[in-house]
């Protein structure tokens, strides 16, 4: 299984973050640079949120 990760997508475009040690983007297609960040910080913000929610989802 991969990591706990979360996919971005808003029209054509969709980015894949890996939620880890440290939050990264895994793939990007379509998203432009300040996207990017805005969605890295949104994500980093929420990161303990999506962690706890990717376990109930894949392990309760």
């Amino acid at each position: 299984m991969e990591p706990v990760h979360v996919h971005v997508r808003k029209g054509k475009c969709l980015a894949k973050f890996w939620i880890k040690a440290r939050v990264e983007v895994v793939e990007s297609y379509g998203f432009n640079s300040n996207e990017l960040s805005t969605l890295l910080r949104i994500i980093k913000q929420n990161a303990k949120l999506i962690e706890r929610s990717w376990n109930e989802y894949f392990y309760t």
